[in-house]
């Protein structure tokens, strides 16, 4: 297998390895509160209105009569107003990947094609944030560590 074949056969690998860990990640938990109040309340106004009248008047002896009306007149008023107040709120909770992953593994070494295939196994745990530490072993000797990032 040439060069370019392997780095086309990665390239794909990786595409598809995205592709499906983008589209199988779980949603995250969304609940809403809705929540509606009513208010009422009542104004009462009272308008007062005065209204003077002055007349003056002279007597044929000569007096000035002054005569002065005032009207008063008070009206209450008494409104009403409703207030509907509507709030919507929304929680969003993520989920905790905090999880132990076993993977079975499988290998071939394209140089040496004629040896046979080596299985084995790996196990990793989120270590801090988005970081993955692990272990691995295959049935032919290898064994190793992997260091992972998460996103």
């Amino acid at each position: 297998m040439t060069f370019k074949t392997q780095v086309i056969i990665f390239a794909s690998s990786l595409l598809v390895a995205f592709a499906l860990g983008r589209y199988t990640a779980q949603k995250p938990d969304v609940t809403t509160k809705e929540t509606k109040s009513d208010t009422d309340v009542k104004h009462d106004d009272t308008v007062t209105t005065t209204h003077t009248t002055t007349t003056t008047t002279k007597e044929p002896d000569g007096k000035e009569v002054v005569t002065q009306v005032t009207d008063t007149k008070t009206e209450n008023k008494e409104t009403e107003t409703n207030k509907e107040t509507d709030t919507l709120q929304q929680t969003i909770i993520q989920q905790k990947n905090n999880k132990v992953t076993v993977s079975a593994l499988g290998a071939v070494d394209f140089t040496h094609l004629s040896q046979p295939p080596a299985f084995g196994a790996a196990i990793e745990k989120q270590l801090l944030g988005p970081v993955k530490l692990g272990i691995f072993g295959l049935n032919n000797g290898v064994f190793g560590v992997s260091i992972g990032v998460e996103f």
